[in-house]
């Protein structure tokens, strides 16, 4: 369980294959190391969520930079070298639990991010460009704490996004679709596929499942 007290929610491999990102329970979030053929060894522990820590994407550009996906409604980008988050993104009023990079797409830039939550809502983000909703552009403190168990919370929205997508029930999942301007948004029953172009509707709504589609 690589130190972790319960199973953990997220992994990803980094594009080298040298370390691995894992996400848990509680905001536990660690960097491991793959060099030993036996075993991974701990690197370093990424402190800052305190909601249990569902996605965990490295940066596709930068081998040094990972974000994450949590409970506690933030997105939050690191440098894995430094002990505290570079952005934390408060962009959703409810669970926030899935992302992805926006892979090589004419739409949107490479610094891009999508961030899909319990408010129905797929959010694109861009890291250079993260501004609080006041337009003082600054980033919102690491030690504000909100109750993550209150859904649709609309004050823990602190910063505004790029554009949005509204699924229309708690998204689960989300993906951008490579070589293209298409992201695919799952939750409830149904898989909506968005243009970046066009956030306003979805492109088309896939609903032959019976129950929440996950992945």
């Amino acid at each position: 369980k690589l130190g972790f007290k319960k199973n953990p929610l997220s992994a990803d491999i980094r594009g080298d294959n040298k370390l691995v990102a894992v996400g848990g329970k509680n905001g536990l979030l660690r960097i491991y190391s793959n060099a030993s053929p036996s075993r991974l060894e701990s690197v370093r522990a990424l402190k800052g969520h305190f909601g249990d820590v569902h996605e965990v994407r490295f940066d596709p550009l930068d081998t040094t930079r990972t974000i994450s996906f949590s409970s506690d409604k933030t997105c939050r980008y690191w440098d894995i070298v430094k002990p505290s988050a570079i952005h934390v993104i408060r962009g959703h009023s409810d669970f926030v639990r899935c992302g992805d990079w926006i892979k090589h797409s004419d739409s949107a830039p490479q610094s891009c991010i999508i961030s899909g939550s319990y408010d129905h809502k797929c959010k694109l983000w861009d890291l250079r460009d993260i501004k609080r909703m006041d337009g003082s552009g600054t980033a919102a403190s690491d030690d504000v704490v909100v109750d993550y168990n209150v859904a649709f919370a609309d004050a823990d929205i602190v910063h505004k996004c790029t554009m949005q997508f509204d699924h229309g029930l708690p998204v689960e999942s989300c993906l951008s679709i490579p070589n293209s301007d298409l992201i695919a948004v799952a939750g409830g029953p149904k898989v909506t596929i968005w243009s970046l172009r066009k956030p306003n509707a979805p492109l088309t709504s896939i609903t032959l499942h019976r129950k929440t589609v996950t992945c």
